[in-house]
């Protein structure tokens, strides 16, 4: 089977659960890690799935990739990764770093404060030789603001031919 990989938002899993059945019932075979309960991380410290366990979950999401490369009901050349909110954070960086074939944000994290100001990433995971990035955002969205949003996706565009982004007004 083809696979995807489907990250939740900082609701946490419960938030991505009702997606798998579209994706399984599309045939594709899911795998979607619940990264916050392993870290305690909850809606009130979501900013620390980027701070205080950044790398951690980096190597995690490159293990489950691993993993599923191993599985043989799956087709090791075909795995995607699709995230929502905090989740589209992680599956640009799956997708930036070649980890996965392609990936789509929708509505993703692509810039938080910090006690320093302000962190660009996951613009900074992307390359020219990155994989296909999709990016899916609203004009109206009120949690990802699109000021603090579209200019860093203005940056994975001039950094990554094969980026694209969808808005919708």
């Amino acid at each position: 089977f083809p696979v995807v990989i489907a990250l939740h938002t900082s609701g946490g899993f419960k938030s991505v659960k009702k997606q798998i059945s579209k994706y399984t019932n599309a045939g594709y075979a899911v795998y979607s890690p619940d990264f916050f309960r392993r870290y305690g991380i909850t809606k009130s410290n979501r900013f620390e799935t980027w701070t205080t366990y950044r790398k951690q979950i980096e190597a995690e999401l490159i293990e489950i990739v691993e993993v599923i490369k191993k599985d043989p009901k799956t087709d090791a050349k075909n795995i995607f990764a699709v995230g929502f909110s905090n989740g589209g954070y992680w599956a640009s960086f799956l997708a930036a770093r070649k980890h996965v074939n392609a990936s789509a944000s929708h509505y993703g994290v692509w810039r938080w404060p910090t006690s320093s100001g302000w962190n660009g990433f996951p613009a900074d995971y992307f390359y020219s030789d990155s994989n296909p990035g999709l990016a899916i955002h609203g004009d109206n969205d009120s949690v990802q603001k699109p000021r603090f949003v579209y200019p860093q996706l203005e940056v994975v565009e001039r950094k990554s031919p094969k980026f694209r982004k969808h808005i919708f007004s």
